[in-house]
């Protein structure tokens, strides 16, 4: 699911999505595609950063993946609310400071 803690938002693996602009696709999170980068002025710091989401959905008998960015996808269970939750949910998104 989403983790609203801090302002952080964290999705894994298997939650179901959907695209801000396709709320009706339903998507499931395959991979959290993640980078690590070490600081040189901070000795054995190291912070891990998103690059994107990885979802995967079926078309008929043919399965489709692309990548995206955390801040265009929305949890299912927020989709299944309807339009009012959705951009209620987008909009509390958008003021979170991260």
């Amino acid at each position: 699911m989403i983790d609203l803690f801090n302002g952080k938002r964290f999705f894994k693996e298997g939650d179901l999505v959907a695209h801000k602009e396709n709320p009706e696709l339903k998507m499931e999170v395959r991979r959290v595609i993640r980078s690590k980068k070490r600081y040189k002025r901070e000795a054995n710091k190291e912070r891990v950063f998103t690059l994107g989401i990885e979802c995967g959905w079926w078309i008929g008998k043919e399965l489709h993946k692309d990548v995206f960015h955390t801040n265009s996808l929305i949890p299912w269970d927020v989709v299944e609310e309807g339009h009012i939750a959705i951009l209620r949910y987008i909009d509390a998104r958008s003021n979170i400071k991260v």
